[in-house]
């Protein structure tokens, strides 16, 4: 597992920053890793479509990326809505796609993404994904119903928690099927994944 900054230490991304990580991953690691996860998003782009593209095709490395969650078609975000990515929705823990996840053609998959305004396993903990963030005022994961006053990790939700799951059964294909490319390992992963219904994908 290779972190690499995309963002600056106050938070700011551009389409330009996610291009040139992409470009350090391939030139600092000439094997390429097996998969890309890219947990963000900005309005369409044909700099970050052509640089996927080429992580696909060239170098042979899937790129999986959130939809968004901005309730509206993915086809309007980079690099979610690019060609050759793994676009991944979210879905709370009914399987049906969350209120605020992206959604349209280009989503390839949902994955579990968390509902914060949600508890469908009746714990009296939200229904989201725990993190590693620091936080205040956290639930404690460990003690249903109580908090405490700062911690490491919190519950939290959105596509970016949902990709994460998708690069990770990627790369266990990867790891089980070392020759096969990007588009191999696409087919492998929706041949494994369980259909929806068309009220799971269009939520509430």
């Amino acid at each position: 597992v290779i972190p690499v900054r995309v963002f600056d230490c106050a938070g700011n991304g551009s389409n330009d920053r996610l291009v040139a990580a992409l470009d350090w991953v391939v030139r600092n690691h000439p094997g390429g890793p097996a998969v890309v996860n890219y947990s963000g998003g900005s309005p369409t782009s044909t700099v970050v479509d052509d640089a996927v593209r080429a992580l696909v095709n060239t170098y042979r490395i899937s790129v999986v990326a959130a939809a968004g969650n901005a309730r509206v078609d993915v086809k309007y975000f980079a690099p979610g809505g690019c060609d050759n990515v793994v676009s991944v929705a979210a879905n709370d823990a009914r399987g049906v796609l969350t209120p605020y996840s992206n959604y349209g053609a280009k989503v390839a998959i949902m994955a579990p993404g968390g509902d914060m305004s949600r508890d469908d396993d009746k714990d009296g903990r939200p229904d989201g994904v725990l993190s590693t963030k620091f936080s205040k005022n956290c639930i404690d994961p460990a003690k249903p119903g109580t908090n405490v006053a700062q911690c490491y990790y919190s519950y939290e939700n959105g596509t970016s928690m949902a990709a994460p799951h998708v690069s990770a059964a990627l790369a266990l294909l990867k790891a089980k099927y070392p020759s096969a490319v990007p588009s191999d390992l696409r087919s492998k992963l929706m041949q494994s994944s369980m259909p929806r219904t068309e009220m799971q994908c269009s939520g509430k």
